[in-house]
């Protein structure tokens, strides 16, 4: 998605009141740690006991790249999923340094 590699999680039920939002999950590990499957578990529980569809972003870190790449991913993955969405509103869970990053660029 928008170039980054994603998972898509999608509980086998999902509540009628998040049938149209998706959270956006950017996995811990100080943009260092946890790549790939690893944010994987925390993204199927968080399908789990939301009831919603989870995009986790698996964004590019070091040695591969440096700040801000992770940062960059995770926004691309935000604006993509706001432009898919049908009603231009989405559940999000950002990070605080993406939520930032968000305000900074146009």
């Amino acid at each position: 998605m928008a170039g980054v590699k994603i998972y898509s999680v999608t509980p086998d039920k999902i509540l009628a009141e998040n049938r149209d939002r998706v959270l956006v999950q950017i996995h811990g590990g100080c943009y260092v740690l946890n790549p790939a499957e690893a944010a994987l578990p925390e993204a199927m529980l968080i399908a789990a006991i939301g009831g919603y569809k989870v995009i986790a972003v698996d964004y590019r870190m070091p040695p591969e790249a440096y700040f801000p790449a992770a940062l960059d991913d995770s926004m691309a993955v935000y604006k993509e999923v706001i432009a898919a969405a049908w009603d231009g509103s989405a559940c999000l869970d950002m990070r605080a340094p993406s939520c930032a990053r968000s305000r900074q660029r146009p």
